[in-house]
C-alpha cells in the first residue's frame, strides 16, 4: 500500500494496477537530470519502468541494444539482471517509476 503521502495520487494508482498483475519489490520514482548516465551494471532482479517525463535523448542500453522508452503511458519489463545503463543526453529531465520485481516470488 502506498503511504498516505501518495493518497490519491498518479502513484497510488499505477501501484494499485502493478501490484494485481506483479509480485512488487522496491518501488521508487528516479529522475536523471539533463546530461547525465549511469555506470554500465547489473541488478539482481529484473524491473519495471514506467516513463513519466523524457526526452528523444534520454536512451536505455542493455546488452549493448539502444532503446528510448518514451513516456506514453506503457509499462517497460527490462531484465535488467543483464548488463545495462541510462542516460539522458536531452535538454529536460528524465523521470521513471521504476518497480523492481521480487524475482524469488515469481513461479512458472
Amino acid at each position: 500500500m502506498a503511504s498516505l503521502q501518495f493518497s490519491g495520487t498518479y502513484f497510488e494508482e499505477v501501484m494499485t494496477i502493478l501490484r494485481e498483475h506483479f509480485p512488487i519489490g522496491r518501488t521508487r520514482i528516479l529522475s536523471k537530470p539533463m546530461y547525465n548516465c549511469n555506470s554500465w551494471h547489473c541488478d539482481p532482479e529484473p524491473r519495471l519502468h514506467i516513463p513519466i517525463h523524457s526526452n528523444p535523448g534520454a536512451l536505455f542500453i542493455v546488452n549493448h541494444h539502444v532503446t528510448h522508452l518514451p513516456a506514453d503511458g506503457s509499462v517497460y519489463f527490462i531484465d535488467t539482471r543483464a548488463y545495462h545503463t541510462a542516460l539522458n543526453g536531452g535538454e529536460t529531465n528524465r523521470v521513471h517509476i521504476v518497480a523492481a520485481l521480487a524475482y524469488d516470488q515469481i513461479t512458472g
